[in-house]
């Protein structure tokens, strides 16, 4: 600083240095400012904000406490009628909801007529009323795990949307002598085929099951000289070589010939245009001529390095098409059935029954043959009708038939693990003996096993006791004017076979049109 003298300098020099060493205020006494030290930071937390609480979702609205009626279903149920009536009988009165008051035990339906039915009565006065009829509309009840018709019902949804990737809704309906006869299984078939449209008629075997077999829309005829073999046959080989239906028929001659033609009032086999032969393809195996109508023969070798199942298909020009198989050497040739579908989207419907059948016998079929032949149909959807003829085993153990039928499942959902699933339980089959009814108590234990095991193993289960009235009901459905079942306390006649058919599709379809109600604000 000029000016200013050495010495002055230098000390102002030194207590700068010091100030600034100690990081201290200079003293007043030094003639300087103090300076104060810089406040620490203080931190600011900052609150989150409050979210308003979320509102409770709404409660979904209550399913009706029956079937939907619309137009629809009302022309879907007088098709399936007329179908398997001939046109012969009376509209049948819907199935109406078991009265909660008294439970399954009742048979009286006298006053079972809905608002609905008592007005289409109304408007209809020339024409006779049709007299009450006995059964009850059951709904599936689902298993723990959820709706067990869920897969099934998108199918359909998806089918209705054009989403569907083949334009087939499949259904694989396996059974005992109620479902071979096709009657009930019949009536179902033609009520989703005139609502989503008809897929053709599925999977029917390569000759008859026995001498009264029977298929709603097809007839099959064949030389005597093919052998029959399933596991409720005790003779033959038993070796489980049987397909997708669980029997077989096997021809070691030449000449030995099979026919599938649709019968003359069918709808569903008219237009048929796709037509494929399952077989079992094994070493040595011979051969078949295969034709259509009167046109030129394919040959068909069932040879094969390794056991395994065979197929052959075809596509042809729509028509309602008779086609034959025919062995031409005398090396073992063995067949299962054929499967006839149309080009338009649809719903097909397999009846997979044998008379006199049991469930169990499912465990002795040859698994990868049949979980071949059954993903190759790929059903949405497979029901298991089974429980009568175990019930006259009085031999059976119980625990053991529950285990059973848990084996019975898990293979179907090897085989098909997203398909829904859907136990079919017995209808009510007393004992009569000197003019009394006495309990069947292993028909009911076996009930409450299916009951049971299917809530556990993700299947629906339908209560065939509780739609016909309860325990002992058999008895108004066999003295009904006219008669709606046969005099051996077990099997439907047709027109019984059509109420049956009738609570059962509308319980197959109750969640499906319930929702499309609610999404409708109906």
């Amino acid at each position: 600083m000029k000016g200013m003298p050495t010495r002055t300098l230098a000390w102002l020099m030194m207590v700068g240095l010091g100030a600034s060493a100690c990081s201290q205020p200079v003293s007043p006494d030094a003639g300087s400012t103090p300076v104060e030290p810089e406040p620490e930071p203080v931190a600011v937390i900052e609150e989150p904000p409050v979210e308003p609480e979320p509102e409770p979702e709404p409660e979904p609205a209550p399913l009706p406490p029956g079937p939907v009626r619309t137009v629809e279903t009302a022309e879907a149920h007088a098709r399936a009628q007329e179908r398997l009536l001939r046109g012969g009988h009376l509209p049948l009165l819907h199935p109406v909801p078991l009265p909660e008051e008294v439970g399954v035990e009742t048979t009286d339906v006298s006053e079972a007529v809905t608002e609905a039915e008592a007005e289409a009565e109304a408007e209809t006065e020339a024409e006779p009323s049709p007299a009450p009829m006995p059964g009850y509309f059951i709904p599936v009840t689902d298993p723990d795990s959820g709706p067990a018709l869920a897969h099934f019902h998108a199918a359909l949804q998806a089918l209705v949307e054009g989403r569907d990737p083949d334009g087939k809704v499949r259904v694989a309906m396996y059974g005992a002598s109620g479902t071979a006869a096709d009657l009930g299984v019949g009536y179902i078939r033609t009520y989703l085929q005139t609502r989503f449209g008809d897929g053709g008629p599925g999977f029917v075997p390569l000759a008859p099951l026995s001498r009264w077999y029977r298929h709603n829309e097809v007839k099959v005829q064949a030389s005597k000289g093919w052998q029959k073999e399933h596991a409720q046959v005790r003779s033959g080989r038993l070796d489980g070589h049987y397909g997708l239906l669980g029997a077989s028929f096997t021809a070691t001659k030449k000449k030995q010939w099979s026919t599938v033609e649709p019968k003359k009032k069918s709808t569903s086999s008219q237009e048929l245009a796709k037509v494929e032969l399952f077989f079992l393809r094994h070493p040595g195996g011979g051969s078949f001529r295969f034709s259509l109508d009167d046109g030129p023969a394919v040959v068909v070798s069932t040879d094969g390095e390794e056991l395994g199942p065979g197929y052959h298909a075809l596509e042809v020009e729509p028509g309602p098409h008779r086609l034959r198989v025919e062995t031409i050497d005398e090396a073992e040739v063995r067949v299962f059935g054929v499967v006839l579908e149309r080009n338009d989207p649809g719903v097909v419907v397999d009846v997979l029954g044998i008379d006199g059948t049991r469930g169990p016998n499912h465990l002795a079929w040859n698994e990868p043959l049949w979980a071949d032949n059954l993903a190759r149909r790929a059903p949405d959807l497979y029901t298991l009708s089974y429980g009568t003829n175990e019930s006259v085993d009085e031999e059976m153990s119980i625990p053991l038939y529950a285990e059973d039928l848990r084996a019975q499942l898990h293979r179907f959902q090897r085989a098909l693990p997203e398909a829904s699933c859907l136990i079919i339980g017995p209808v009510d089959f007393p004992i009569r003996e000197d003019g009394e009814l006495r309990t069947r108590t292993q028909l009911n234990e076996i009930i409450e096993v299916q009951r049971h095991i299917a809530a556990q193993e993700g299947c629906g289960f339908w209560d065939g006791v509780a739609f016909m009235g309860g325990e002992f009901s058999m008895e108004t459905w066999v003295n009904a004017d006219p008669p709606l079942a046969r005099g051996d306390y077990l099997h439907f006649n047709a027109r019984g076979a059509a109420r049956k058919g009738m609570a059962l599709s509308d319980a197959l379809m109750y969640g499906f049109d319930a929702r499309a109600m609610l999404a409708g604000g109906g």
